[in-house]
């Protein structure tokens, strides 16, 4: 990838290759499984068919996890004194929207993994979405997340910075 705008040095210089490269599977390191996340947001068909072609590259098991972002959901905000009673009815209406919205995008990828030919598999999962990727995740998997997409699954109709969300110690993102 270019370097970011207001690099102002690049320590790499000469030691890491910039630029645009045609290296194949082989010139990677081993991958054992593709896991996408399923994300419901603008990016998702393309990460679906990114996702089916490397699994087909690498010859390796396509997984599909859609997550709901559960405490996010549940947390409505303050809620005025005696109107508390609206809050419930509005956390199950989010429940309802995200579970539609998870479920739609499952369908989504389950077609066109079976379209694939590749060996497949997905789950759907309640939760907080940083935990239950890392537990879903092995140390030899590729992870991959669309862009501007969240375990909300479009609810809160709020834009969000994937990447900052999910990395954590020994993964990084990659555009």
């Amino acid at each position: 990838r270019p370097l970011w705008s207001g690099t102002r040095k690049d320590a790499l210089r000469g030691v890491l290759a910039r630029g645009r490269f045609s290296g194949t599977a082989a010139d990677s390191p081993p991958i054992a499984r593709v896991v996408l996340a399923l994300a419901e947001g603008p990016h998702m068909d393309v990460a679906i068919r990114r996702a089916v072609e490397l699994a087909r590259e690498h010859q390796v098991e396509l997984c599909g996890l859609a997550v709901i972002d559960l405490p996010r959901l549940m947390n409505v905000g303050p809620v005025p004194i005696g109107a508390g009673w609206h809050a419930q009815p509005m956390r199950e209406r989010r429940m309802a929207q995200a579970g539609r919205a998870a479920a739609d995008v499952l369908r989504r990828f389950e077609a066109a993994a079976r379209a694939s030919g590749v060996a497949w598999s997905s789950r759907f999962i309640e939760g907080r979405p940083r935990r239950v990727l890392r537990e879903a995740c092995r140390e030899d998997d590729l992870l991959l997340v669309a862009a501007e997409g969240w375990f909300d699954q479009g609810v809160l109709r709020e834009r969000t910075h994937v990447a900052s969300r999910i990395s954590w110690a020994g993964f990084h993102p990659m555009q």
